[in-house]
């Protein structure tokens, strides 16, 4: 079997990457340093949290007054990096893998933490509309990565052999909804409640929406939640 050696210092690696860039053989070796190389995977966040900016500048029109505001020899390099992060923003997924687990899941079990360890369950919140009204549930996010239960009742009630698929958003401030975890195949329990198990590192203090709709009709609830830090 051959062994992919890679450039490491490559400054591009990282943007490749996200771009979906990379030979087959080339992510392979990437991904497998992520495992082990933790500078490569911070280098992989940090480029990945420099497309999120762009796109929020972009979203409120600012990236081309700062494209503009540069000297000439800046504003090329800026361009470039523009650049790199526009083709980012367009592939729209992080395959990444290391320490990137899902941000929610159907069963405790499969929320870990870098080293392969389950997450701790700090805390269970019921989501559910009062008698028809609006409400947010406030979760708090413990200092330390942990597991968080959501149960979710539906307004409308189906068969237990009825899936269910539950979409979190997050609100941002300028009032952009940004997807931040999908998940699928959810089967509600005997009270009619649907369980969905959170990373709290994958989540950040802000509001979001959690929407559950069935394969049956496709009805959906909306739900309204605050995140905030634990005291």
């Amino acid at each position: 079997m051959s062994v992919t050696h890679l450039a490491t210092d490559d400054p591009t690696l990282a943007s490749r990457y996200l771009a979906n860039q990379l030979p087959e053989d080339e992510r392979t070796a990437f991904e497998e340093r992520l495992l082990t190389d933790p500078q490569a995977l911070r280098e992989l966040e940090a480029t990945a949290r420099f497309k999120l900016g762009l796109a929020k500048l972009r979203r409120n029109g600012r990236l081309a007054d700062l494209v503009q505001e540069q000297p000439p020899a800046g504003r090329w390099l800026y361009g470039v990096a523009a650049a790199v992060a526009a083709l980012m923003i367009g592939i729209g997924v992080l395959r990444w893998t290391g320490d990137a687990k899902p941000m929610l899941t159907a069963e405790l079990s499969a929320l870990v933490d870098s080293s392969g360890n389950p997450l701790h369950l700090v805390n269970t919140y019921a989501v559910f509309h009062a008698r028809g009204s609006v409400r947010t549930t406030i979760i708090e996010l413990p200092a330390s990565r942990q597991a968080i239960q959501l149960r979710v009742l539906p307004d409308v009630a189906t068969p237990q052999a009825t899936a269910y698929r539950a979409s979190l958003q997050r609100l941002a401030d300028d009032g952009h909804v940004e997807p931040a975890a999908t998940l699928e195949g959810l089967r509600p329990a005997g009270d009619g409640f649907i369980t969905i198990f959170v990373d709290s590192q994958r989540m950040t203090p802000g509001d979001y929406q959690l929407s559950v709709s069935n394969d049956a009709d496709m009805a959906a609830t909306t739900f309204g939640i605050r995140a905030i830090l634990a005291r």
